[in-house]
């Protein structure tokens, strides 16, 4: 037997259920609406437009899709925002995909990744060519030791040279040569007084002692 449904319960349920109706209504009648398109601004049925959901800005497919791909061409493909000037909403993963080509989507996508692995304290990338894949950092931030996820390399994340443990790394005094006074202070710190006091001695003598 058919169970009827249930009247909902105190006013937070009330309103959910009030919500989800206006809601319904509201796509209903966008869906059965002509729309102005806000970039060519010729009007158009529901079936060739989209709605942000974010901002519910609506633009036609053809006029959204060009403008997502520009945006991809010039490199902005962490934030697909909104055309309107005003309005600084992002699109969806899902609204980007259904504009986008499979290969416009996939870099979008691959884009997104690396925007968020670069804001990890524990994430670097594999300095092997043709590898570039994220590797972790054993010590977080603090340490030097990283491991590749794809390839398995070891490495150093100051030099980027095959892992050398304590010993310092080969680069050290070209990295002190070339180094600002922030960077040298950083190295200071890093690897102590009495090592850059040795290396600047070194870089000393090779420079003023004739071949």
């Amino acid at each position: 037997p058919l169970r009827a449904r249930r009247w909902p319960r105190g006013a937070r349920e009330v309103l959910a259920c009030l919500l989800e109706r206006h809601g319904a209504a509201a796509e209903a009648a966008w869906r059965d609406a002509l729309h102005e398109c806000g970039v060519c601004f010729e009007t158009k049925a529901s079936l060739d437009c989209v709605r942000l959901a974010k901002c519910g800005h609506t633009y036609c497919v053809g006029c959204l899709a060009a403008y997502f791909s520009s945006q991809m061409a010039d490199g902005k493909a962490a934030a697909l925002l909104c055309p309107e000037t005003a309005c600084r909403c992002a699109a969806t993963p899902t609204e980007v995909r259904k504009l986008l080509s499979a290969d416009d989507f996939a870099k979008y996508e691959r884009l997104l990744l690396n925007l968020g692995l670069a804001e990890m304290d524990d994430v670097v990338w594999c300095p092997r060519s043709g590898c570039e894949y994220p590797a972790i950092l054993h010590e977080g931030r603090e340490g030097r030791l990283a491991t590749c996820g794809k390839c398995g390399f070891a490495f150093c994340c100051e030099c980027n040279l095959t892992w050398h443990g304590l010993t310092p790394c080969a680069n050290l005094a070209e990295r002190w040569r070339n180094g600002d006074e922030a960077a040298r202070a950083l190295l200071k710190e890093k690897y102590g007084e009495k090592l850059i006091d040795e290396l600047q001695s070194g870089e000393w003598i090779k420079s003023n002692t004739k071949p």
